[in-house]
């Protein structure tokens, strides 16, 4: 021992090694923690969506603010550190995870077509939350995830995927679970397809909603 923790010791104070590994061994428990909880949003969301998952079934913790949750292109699982022991973290489990079972989930792909990757996911997220914390036995207020979503830097791809919706007159997952499994790049095609098979008079309204709709979800602002 050296005189540096044997002081600290006999102070009854934990010396910055011992302190190290006390913070070591707690991270450690919330990520296994947090992975036996992914691993019960995936077991749920297959059933759900009847896909499979492509997560890697690594979880790891973030100490970046910025950072709420990702999914790296390896299909591992990031959750922000503090985020990781709030309750509202389920939401960010939920949309993660949904990432890995989106099919054409590629680099390329995504940064292109992001917000029809995001938008997509983040209404499936909210759509399927309710089913899938009440297949897990979670009971939570609604409140806790809604004051996220209210400004929550994806509501513009949401709004802009859900006026599609509507004016497609699809009911709503439906339409975003079948998204999910169209390749990212092949989204947009799909939806205008299935636009331009409507009678005239609905395919108009339509062209108005996807054309401003198509123009967020490549830049994230509405003209």
């Amino acid at each position: 021992m050296t005189p540096s923790n044997e002081a600290a010791s006999l102070r009854g104070e934990n010396s910055p090694w011992e302190t190290n590994v006390i913070i070591d061994e707690s991270r450690n428990r919330i990520r296994e923690r947090l992975r036996e909880e992914l691993e019960q949003v995936c077991w749920a969301l297959t059933r759900i969506l009847g896909r499979q998952s492509r997560w890697s079934g690594f979880a790891d913790l973030s100490d970046d603010p910025n950072i709420r949750g990702a999914k790296p292109f390896r299909c591992d699982i990031v959750i922000n550190a503090i985020l990781a022991s709030q309750a509202e973290r389920w939401r960010t489990l939920i949309h993660e995870m949904l990432h890995t079972f989106s099919e054409g989930y590629q680099p390329l792909d995504y940064m292109a077509f992001r917000g029809w990757e995001e938008g997509v996911v983040e209404q499936l997220q909210r759509t399927l939350r309710p089913a899938v914390l009440a297949e897990l036995g979670i009971n939570l207020d609604e409140a806790v995830f809604t004051a996220v979503e209210t400004d929550h830097e994806y509501e513009e791809y949401v709004r802009a995927l859900e006026e599609m919706r509507e004016s497609l007159g699809e009911e709503s997952l439906r339409f975003f679970s079948r998204l999910l499994a169209v390749p990212i790049r092949d989204r947009r095609q799909s939806v205008f397809e299935q636009g331009m098979a409507l009678p005239t008079v609905r395919r108009r309204a339509f062209l108005g909603a996807y054309s401003s709709g198509d123009a967020i979800l490549k830049t994230g602002t509405r003209r």
